[in-house]
């Protein structure tokens, strides 16, 4: 419940880094980018996120989306 997005080492169990953005505790979805670059997410507060993943840095931050948004995808 830290308001934090993660990625994990699978093999290790390990948290490998976090995001933070997110105003509630709980994700909806999140998805990576296929060049592997961007991680984007989105939650309870109605807002959808992108991050940059090589420097953890907030790139884009959509507040206020009408309704929680369920899935996430790069095209």
């Amino acid at each position: 419940m830290d308001k934090l997005v993660s990625l994990w080492d699978v093999q290790t169990g390990q948290r490998r880094q976090t995001f933070a953005g997110q105003t509630e505790w709980e994700a909806d979805a999140t998805a990576i980018s296929p060049d592997g670059k961007l991680l984007t997410s989105t939650g309870v507060d109605k807002q959808i996120l992108v991050w940059e993943i090589s420097t953890g840095k907030l790139l884009l931050q959509l507040k206020d989306q009408p309704a929680r948004v369920s899935a996430l995808a790069f095209s």
